[in-house]
């Protein structure tokens, strides 16, 4: 942390390096919120499978061949959105 010396200062430079000094706290605050991850859409099997217009059935092939594998999360399985749009821009 900056150290300013309060007798060598006048009340004006002073109120600047707090200023200064708060302004630079905030910027790492801010930088730490934006440096997380945003949550991304998750889709369950069912949801899924409706959305490209397939059986589960197909789905649980798509895995097992690794053309769309779902993430799990605790003992389910759930698919990102992102990856399910991804794979409908190279099926066409």
């Amino acid at each position: 942390m900056n150290k300013i010396l309060i007798e060598q200062t006048c009340s004006q430079d002073f109120l600047t390096q707090i200023g200064l000094i708060i302004e630079e706290k905030i910027a790492k605050v801010i930088a730490k919120v934006e440096a997380v991850p945003q949550q991304e859409e998750v889709m369950k099997i069912k949801e899924t499978a409706t959305f490209l217009g397939v059986s589960r059935t197909t789905l649980y092939n798509y895995d097992k061949l690794g053309i769309l594998s779902p993430k799990r999360f605790g003992n389910s399985k759930r698919y990102l959105k992102s990856e399910v749009i991804e794979f409908l821009k190279n099926k066409n």
